[in-house]
Parts: structure tokens; C-alpha cells; sequence
């Protein structure tokens, strides 16, 4: 939209745009100043396809410049502000659908500053801090509805910064550790509802140390090396409803492990073995059955977004069961499952550059014969995809667009004659179906289908009169 000041050429007009081109379901009505350029002035209203009011406001030379209201769909308020020039200054609140307060604070310069206060949906106080350019500083604390303490933060310029301790609802410790301008400087914990540790992070003043994560049963699940790295947070995208305590999100996962990993079944078998650079799996990595057989045999490379895998049976002597391979995260090359031998291929198939299928994808009898054949373009079965007999015999024709079945079916007995011939559309069966009898020539019936739901009963050819015997001279 094109801003500029009232003109002489300028008129005031009332515009309304709708949700339909037949024009019965309202979007938008507000005045403007029409002319070169439309600039909204005056009121303006936006609504839900219900018919019911969504937004309202009024603008000055284009920009807002009033009470702001947003509005549920069922018809209470969801927000109210004001605007002075277009830029929001001054209180502001946002409310649950039952019309009670959800949050309260204040704009300056279009950024929320100053006390924020989160409630409960039943009135009571969830959440208070402070402000400054729209990031929490100094002690943040939320409480749960019956008033027991969910979280403390200390943050400084919208970083934790200091003691940071979150709770279960029972009033049991859930995480707890410190931190320094949003890096962890010490030790670090979190623990299941039942009090055992979860995550285990012995860290010194930089950051660097031990990790251990656990099972519920206190069984070791994880051990590796932690290395510093900022707290997960999210930007507050939402100002006016951001949860700021989901903002700290506990080092639960291997984000910030560097170095050799080695991951353990509650039994206390191995079950992984790998190596991390900086949050990221690197080189060769190993996965375990519990019982000790080799489950997968990972290559990766280009930070983890390339890896070639193998996967084995669960069997003595690492018999293979599929091969796969990645290339910036994307199935690359091509891909095999195999028979429980090992040796035998089961299924094949080729992805392309974009991580798509393409040529065709074959599926195998246990004895090496072609089961089936399917054509692929990018991603797309096309073409004839063809089904065998173990005897290397065609079997069906059926040709796919798109992947949707168009076009020609043919199915054929094991001697190669014709068994049933037609024609899908749409990937239903469609127009008249023939169906042969055993020698392949000899119509057994016929039937017409239309959009896949059959139209006539099936007409079955009549049964030739059986010859006279010759007479004998």
C-alpha cells in the first residue's frame, strides 16, 4: 500500500471486499481517500466467513491510529491496544475466549516494555516480569494455578543470567543449574516426576564436562562430553502471546555433545556407539539389538546430512538386511532390502538428485525373478508398471499417471494368454471389463463400470450347443 497525504483529487469513499466472488460473505469495510492511490481512513472493519466482527480499528492518512480490537470468533475479545501513527504506545491486553485477562503490559515505541503479567484462565496470577525492548530482565517467576512455584529465571538482557529452577506441579525439583549470559556455567540437572536424575551435566565455569542421562529406573541411558552452547530459546515472534517460560528449554537431548557417545538398553547392553562434533554425529556410528548383534553400521559426513547405512537381521554373522544412503539429508542412490540370507535381493529402487524416485523400483522372488517392475519420475509412478509369475511370466500391465492408475489394465494367465483386459480413469475402473476364460480367446463376461462402481450386471457369453455325434456308416 502507497502512503502519501490527502490530495485535492482525493475523495473519501466506503470500499467493502468479501470472502466470495458472488459477494454474500463479507471480509473488509472501511473508508479511504481514493484516487492514484487508495489510503485507508477512517474505520475499518474486518470479519470472520461467519459474519462475525474479527478486527476493528480506525486509520489516519493510511496507518492506524486508534483502539485496536481483535476479536474470537465467538464474538469476545482476544486483544485491545492502541495506536498512535501506526506504532502501538501504551497498554495493552489479551484475553482467553471466556473474556477473562490473559495477559497485560505496556507498548513503547511498538515494543511491549515494562511490568507483563500472564493469568491463569481462572483469574490468578501465572507469570510476572519485567521488560526492556520487548526481552525479559531481572527475575522472572510463573507459579502453577494452585499458586506452587513452575519456574525461576533470572534473566538479563533477555538471557538467562543465574540461578535457573523449574518444578512439577507437586512442588518436586524438574530441572535446575546456572547459567551466564545464556551459557551454562555449571552443573546442570533434570529429573524424572519420581525424582530420579534424567540428565546429569557436570560442568565448570566454561561450560565444558560430563554428561550422563539416565532411565527412570536410575539405569544409565547416555554418557558423553558436554560442551557450551547457548540455551535453546525461541524469539518472542508473538509479543502478545509468547510463553515466556517455554523460552528455556533444558539440554535434555545430544544438541551440545562433542566427542565419542555411547548410549546403553535399560539391561545395560550397548545399544549405540557414536561420535558427535558439536551436537552433530560424525564418522562411523554403530546401533545394537540388545542381544548384542549388530543392528546398523552408519557412515556420516558433511555435518550428518550425508550417511550411508547398513542394516542388519537380527542374526549371528551380520547378515545384511538393507542398504541405504543419504545426501543433505535426502534418500540418494540407490536403495536395497534384502531376503533373510542376505544375499538376495528383495526390492530395489533409485532416487535422484532432489531425493525422489525415479527409473524403476523392483521387487524380486526369494529365487531372482522380477516379481515387479514399477516405473518412477520424479517421485511419480508412471509408465507401464509390470507384475510377474514366479516363473518369469507377465502376470499384469497396468499403467499409472502421476501415480494414479490411466489408461490400459491387462492381466494374463501363467501360459500367456488373456485373462481380463480394461481401462481405469482416475485410478477407477472405468467403460466395459472384459474377462476370459482359460484359453484366453473365449469371452467369459462383461461388464461396464462408470467412476468404479459397475453399471450393468456382468453379461455372460452363452454356452455353445454341443456338436452331434457323426453318424457311422
Amino acid at each position: 500500500m502507497t502512503l502519501s497525504l490527502p490530495s485535492q483529487g482525493q475523495r473519501l469513499r466506503r470500499l467493502v471486499t468479501y470472502f466470495d466472488s458472488t459477494k454474500v460473505y463479507k471480509r473488509e469495510v472501511y473508508t479511504a481517500l481514493v484516487a492514484a492511490d487508495t489510503v485507508p481512513q477512517g474505520t475499518y472493519k474486518r470479519f470472520y466467513r461467519s459474519g462475525k466482527l474479527e478486527q476493528q480499528t480506525s486509520f489516519n492518512a493510511g496507518r492506524r491510529d486508534s483502539a485496536y480490537v481483535e476479536f474470537h470468533s465467538s464474538g469476545t475479545r482476544r486483544l485491545e491496544a492502541t495506536y498512535r501513527d501506526g506504532i502501538r504506545q501504551g497498554p495493552f491486553k489479551t484475553y482467553y475466549d471466556d473474556g477473562k485477562v490473559a495477559q497485560a503490559g505496556f507498548f513503547v515505541d511498538d515494543e511491549p516494555n515494562g511490568e507483563l503479567t500472564y493469568y491463569h484462565p481462572d483469574g490468578s496470577v501465572r507469570l510476572k516480569t519485567t521488560l526492556v525492548k520487548g526481552q525479559p530482565n531481572g527475575a522472572l517467576k510463573a507459579v502453577y494455578p494452585d499458586g506452587k512455584t513452575q519456574a525461576e529465571i533470572s534473566y538479563e538482557n533477555g538471557q538467562p543470567n543465574g540461578a535457573v529452577k523449574f518444578y512439577y506441579p507437586n512442588g518436586a525439583v524438574q530441572s535446575e543449574g546456572s547459567f551466564t549470559k545464556g551459557l551454562l556455567s555449571g552443573p546442570y540437572k533434570t529429573y524424572y516426576s519420581n525424582g530420579q536424575v534424567e540428565v546429569e551435566v557436570l560442568a565448570d565455569k566454561t561450560g565444558r564436562g560430563s554428561y550422563r542421562s539416565y532411565y527412570a529406573s536410575g539405569k544409565l541411558q547416555t554418557e558423553s562430553t558436554y560442551v557450551p552452547a547457548p540455551l535453546v530459546q525461541r524469539n518472542i515472534k508473538n509479543q502478545l502471546g509468547d510463553d515466556l517460560t517455554k523460552r528455556v528449554a533444558p539440554p535434555t537431548g545430544t544438541t551440545n555433545l562433542n566427542g565419542p557417545a555411547t548410549s546403553y538398553y535399560e539391561s545395560g547392553q550397548v545399544k549405540t556407539k557414536l561420535t558427535y562434533r558439536n551436537g552433530t554425529p560424525t564418522g562411523h556410528g554403530l546401533e545394537y539389538f540388545e542381544n548384542g548383534h549388530l543392528h546398523e553400521d552408519t557412515d556420516y559426513s558433511n555435518n550428518g546430512r550425508d550417511r550411508k547405512i547398513t542394516r542388519y537381521q537380527d542374526a549371528a554373522g551380520q547378515v545384511v538386511q538393507a542398504e541405504e544412503q543419504y545426501k543433505n539429508n535426502r534418500p540418494a542412490g540407490t536403495w536395497r532390502e534384502y531376503y533373510p540370507d542376505g544375499k538376495a535381493v528383495r526390492k530395489a529402487e533409485t532416487y535422484g538428485p532432489s531425493g525422489r524416485l525415479v527409473g524403476d523400483r523392483l521387487t524380486y522372488f526369494e529365487n531372482g525373478q522380477v516379481q515387479t517392475r514399477q516405473p518412477y519420475l520424479n517421485g511419480f509412478m508412471g509408465g507401464i508398471g509390470q507384475e510377474y509369475f514366479p516363473s518369469g511370466k507377465l502376470r499384469k500391465e497396468t499403467t499409472y499417471v502421476r501415480s494414479q492408475l490411466q489408461g490400459p489394465f491387462k492381466e494374463f494367465h501363467e501360459d500367456g494368454t488373456l485373462a481380463v483386459s480394461g481401462q481405469y480413469r482416475n485410478s477407477k475402473q472405468s467403460g466395459v471389463w472384459t474377462y476370459y476364460k482359460a484359453d484366453g480367446t473365449t469371452v467369459d463376461r462383461t461388464v461396464t463400470y462408470r467412476n468404479g462402481q459397475q453399471v450393468t450386471d456382468p453379461v455372460r457369453q452363452p454356452k455353445a450347443k454341443p456338436r452331434p455325434p457323426l453318424k457311422r456308416k
